[in-house]
């Protein structure tokens, strides 16, 4: 397949260019291609029906997915058809993407290499999705570029975007809370939500009798795992958060004071905190791993710093038996994002996703 023989060579390419913007760019062209002239995977046909049928003007708007209603009504009165409508859809998307790494992140390819393992792939299908989650970490990007009520304004106003986008995406808009809480109080917070959330799902079928959509309630809610997917679930999530703590734990010591870097760094930490109170609701349903998945993006991006600058002795460097530690964590970040791949790509989506995606475009045949 002509697609994958080059992303090989791109990635060759990539760490020959010693400018890691240009390389960057180039790859994000190659992410361009593929999400905006790929065809033939499980969603294309639904979304090209839901284009349509929110594209009918005397339809009245509903307050979930308003914006990418608006979207679809403003693009097909100016005659485009899904398949062009998903050529600007993918160019947001991947401007918003190359916005963030390169503005952000020390190094921005290793960034985007990652992203393309896990979650890219998956997203590719799920292009709402990403196009929701570009409008999040674009949402966080104005935070810590700006300054003053000028950065709150317009993180509130992406990440109501990315909800007007993408309906889950309500779920991100408790991330309003990050510049007025504190690390220590938003965890004990988040830890007495998620001990009631427990209480509720062991009391469901009492709760679900108390209200009128019994069933609807009880198809979400009331479903049940495996222990062996519950053991698997916790081990996930152990590991995906381990870098973070020692992230927070070394904060100080890994990031200078009064620079972007740190107040990314914070903030990603916040966000991971808060996206705590997801983590039992996928144990019920694998639907919310989603939201997980939009925020790998990030921890690459301050895991990548943090080693940048240890690497560079500009920080404090932080030795684990005489081995740097942010050189294990970094080790660990890309087994887990290469692991997730597997898990939660290959295996159940080769021949459906993977495949597909470097076989059927129209611009690279």
């Amino acid at each position: 397949m002509l697609s994958f023989l080059l992303l090989i060579a791109i990635l060759i390419l990539g760490l020959l260019i010693p400018n890691k913007k240009i390389s960057t760019t180039i790859f994000l062209i190659y992410l361009w291609i593929l999400l905006a002239f790929g065809y033939d995977n499980p969603d294309f046909l639904n979304y090209s029906n839901m284009y349509k049928y929110f594209s009918v003007v005397n339809r009245n708007l509903t307050i979930s997915n308003f914006g990418f209603q608006i979207l679809c009504r403003i693009f097909y009165n100016l005659g485009l058809n899904y398949q062009q409508f998903l050529v600007i859809e993918a160019s947001a998307i991947c401007i918003m993407l190359g916005s963030f790494v390169i503005k952000n992140c020390l190094n921005p390819f290793a960034c985007v290499i990652l992203f393309f393992i896990y979650p890219f792939i998956i997203e590719t299908t799920q292009i709402r999705n990403c196009f929701a989650a570009m409008l999040m970490i674009t949402a966080i990007s104005m935070y810590v570029n700006n300054n003053g009520s000028k950065s709150y304004f317009l993180m509130v106003m992406f990440l109501v975007l990315s909800f007007s986008i993408h309906f889950s995406y309500a779920a991100f808009l408790i991330l309003f809370l990050i510049p007025f809480m504190k690390k220590k109080y938003l965890l004990f917070w988040v830890m007495m939500i998620i001990f009631l959330q427990l209480i509720l799902f062991t009391n469901i079928n009492r709760i679900a009798l108390l209200i009128t959509n019994q069933n609807q309630i009880l198809r979400y809610l009331g479903r049940s795992v495996s222990i062996e997917t519950m053991l698997f679930l916790v081990a996930y999530f152990l590991i995906m958060y381990f870098p973070v703590y020692f992230i927070n734990k070394y904060i100080n010591q890994w990031f200078i004071a009064g620079t972007k870097l740190k107040k990314l760094a914070e903030t990603v930490v916040k966000v991971n905190i808060l996206m705590l109170v997801f983590i039992p609701y996928c144990f019920i349903t694998n639907d919310f791993m989603r939201f997980f998945r939009s925020i790998f993006i990030l921890n690459y991006c301050v895991l990548i710093n943090a080693y940048y600058l240890n690497k560079n002795m500009v920080v404090q460097r932080i030795k684990l038996n005489k081995f740097p530690l942010i050189n294990l964590l970094t080790y660990i970040e890309m087994f887990f994002s290469a692991f997730s791949c597997y898990f939660y790509i290959i295996m159940p989506y080769l021949d459906i996703i993977v495949i597909p995606l470097f076989k059927n475009n129209s611009i690279i045949p």
